[in-house]
């Protein structure tokens, strides 16, 4: 699998720390987490279990911190692995609070990983 439009390769530092895709900044946090588990099922059922940590409230200026919620249902539809499992983490960066996601996902016995952009 090669990176499609949109997708961006992963970068860290000397150090191991993950860096933003936008500007290469190392600080970086993450907030809302994505967890789809297909099980076995078969491969055209789009659906499975779909896991959502994320913080309270509906915009960015009006979440409470430290205060999470959690969603769980079965619409496995936006996992970024069209057969298995995946991940897609938010992250914003300090400098310019750029938004992207870091996705996990997973194709024929490999495992991949990159950056996709949400927004600035």
């Amino acid at each position: 699998m090669t990176l499609q439009s949109g997708q961006m390769p992963i970068a860290v530092d000397n150090w191991g720390i993950l860096l933003c895709p936008i500007c290469n900044f190392e600080y970086t946090h993450h907030s809302r987490i994505e967890i789809f588990d297909r099980g076995l099922i078969d491969d055209y059922v789009k659906e499975g279990l779909h896991v959502v940590v994320d913080e309270c409230g509906k915009s960015d200026n009006d979440k409470v911190h430290g205060k999470k919620t959690v969603v769980v249902n079965d619409d496995v539809s936006d996992n970024p692995s069209g057969r298995r499992n995946g991940l897609r983490i938010n992250f914003w960066c300090e400098n310019g609070e750029h938004h992207s996601q870091l996705v996990i996902a997973q194709q024929k016995g490999c495992t991949h990983i990159y950056w996709e952009k949400l927004f600035e």
